[in-house]
């Protein structure tokens, strides 16, 4: 099954059975661990943005949060969605996002500390996780070929 965490996402789909929606915030622990439970994988798109969030909270330790809660409740793969700049800090798109809350540093450190709780000994060799870093996102229409 698909499960919809986002509050205001909504997911269609041809048999609506696959679909649970729960709602969590990444900075609360306490309301991660009830939807991670049971999950064979666990897709982290969470960001601070104009319309609310701190970077830090949001973007670093929701980051951490989520990974240690996927860890703990064997979580097979945990997908970040990151930005495909944040590697790059010379670049004018990390220092232009940046101005926002230093962004573009916490979701590095996020990722960071990530591959550091997922290179533990402790976390089974058969956890994994992938880390997505796509250029621009909007939710207008697609643009291009």
């Amino acid at each position: 099954p698909v499960t919809s965490k986002g509050k205001d996402v909504a997911y269609e789909a041809a048999d609506a059975s696959l679909l649970t929606q729960m709602y969590a915030d990444v900075t609360k622990p306490e309301t991660l661990a009830p939807v991670i439970k049971g999950a064979r994988g666990v897709i982290f798109a969470a960001s601070s943005s104009k319309k609310g969030g701190n970077p830090e909270l949001v973007d670093y330790q929701g980051l951490v949060n989520t990974a240690k809660l996927c860890i703990e409740n064997n979580v097979e793969r945990l997908v970040i969605v990151s930005s495909g700049g944040v590697s790059k800090p010379s670049s004018s798109i990390y220092q232009l996002l940046n101005l926002f809350g230093q962004i573009m540093f916490w979701k590095i450190k996020g990722e960071d500390e990530v591959r550091a709780l997922y290179a533990a000994p402790s976390t089974p060799p058969t956890l994994s996780y992938t880390i997505v870093r796509p250029g621009g996102l909007t939710e207008g229409p697609p643009v291009g070929p």
